[in-house]
C-alpha cells in the first residue's frame, strides 16, 4: 500500500487530526521568538569570534576566564585595546572582580601576547556587534514580556507540565532530574568576575553527560512509543474495515 492510500484510509476513518493553524497574535509572537533565538546565536558567533581574535595575538584569556564576555573580562579588554604596552599588576587587579582577584598571576600570564593595530580595530568592531545584539535581545525580551501577557496563564500551565513531565521522566529511567544540581549546588554558582573553579568544572561536565544520556533514553523511549502507537492505528484499522 502506498502511503498516500494509507493516508486517504486514515482519513476516511476519522484517525487524522486536524492541523493547528495559530491565531495572528500568535504567528506574530513566533516571529519575535525566533528572531530573539536568531540574534542569541549570532551573538555566540560573535562571542566565538572574539575569542579565535584574541588568541591569534596568543591571548589566552578563555583559559582563566569561563566568560569572555564577563564583567572582568570586558574591563581587561578595553584597557588591553587602549594600551600598546603590557598590562601591568595594578591595572590588572583593579578589573578583576570575584574568585579571579585571587588569579592575578594567572591573568597576567594569559594576556602575555601581542595585538597589531589592525587586530584591535577588528576586535573593537566585534565587541560594538556583541554590544549591540545585547541590546537587541533586550528589546526583543520586553517585546515578548509585552505582547505574551494574555497568555499567562497558558504560560505557567505548560511550564508545570513540563515539569511534571521531566520528573516522570526521570522517575522512569531511575535517575534524578535534578541529582547533579543538587551534588553542586554549592559549587554551580557563578562568581561575578565568570571565574569558575576545578571542581565546578568537573561537576558541569558530569551534569552534562547525565543530561546527554537522559536524552538518548528518552529519545530511544519515544520512538518505542511511537511504534506502539503505529502498530495500534493499524490494528483499529483493520478491525474498522
Amino acid at each position: 500500500m502506498k502511503d498516500a492510500e494509507w493516508i486517504a484510509d486514515l482519513l476516511q476513518h476519522g484517525l487524522l487530526s486536524a492541523s493547528y493553524i495559530p491565531k495572528r497574535e500568535q504567528r506574530e509572537l513566533r516571529e519575535v521568538s525566533r528572531y530573539r533565538k536568531s540574534l542569541i546565536a549570532e551573538r555566540a558567533r560573535e562571542l566565538n569570534r572574539l575569542q579565535k581574535m584574541l588568541e591569534g595575538g596568543n591571548i589566552k584569556l578563555s583559559s582563566v576566564v569561563s566568560n569572555i564576555n564577563g564583567k572582568s573580562s570586558r574591563s581587561l579588554l578595553q584597557k588591553l585595546l587602549k594600551k600598546d604596552a603590557p598590562l601591568q599588576k595594578d591595572e590588572v587587579e583593579e578589573s578583576l572582580h570575584g574568585a579571579l582577584r585571587h588569579k592575578v598571576e594567572d591573568v597576567m600570564q594569559a594576556l602575555d601576547g601581542f595585538l597589531t593595530p589592525l587586530q584591535k580595530q577588528l576586535i573593537l568592531q566585534v565587541v560594538d556587534h556583541i554590544d549591540d545584539m545585547t541590546k537587541r535581545i533586550g528589546q526583543m525580551d520586553k517585546l515578548v514580556k509585552q505582547y505574551s501577557s494574555g497568555y499567562e496563564d497558558a504560560i505557567e500551565k505548560a511550564g508545570r507540565d513540563t515539569g511534571h513531565r521531566e520528573a516522570e521522566r526521570g522517575n522512569h529511567f531511575g535517575g534524578n532530574r535534578f541529582g547533579y544540581e543538587s551534588l553542586c549546588n554549592g559549587e554551580t554558582s557563578v562568581q561575578l568576575g565568570g571565574s569558575v573553579s576545578v571542581e565546578q568544572r568537573k561537576c558541569r561536565k558530569a551534569a552534562k553527560r547525565q543530561d546527554y544520556q537522559r536524552e538518548r533514553h528518552t529519545e530511544d523511549y519515544a520512538d518505542t512509543m511511537r511504534q506502539g502507537s503505529h502498530q495500534e492505528e493499524g490494528l483499529l484499522l483493520v478491525r474498522t474495515i
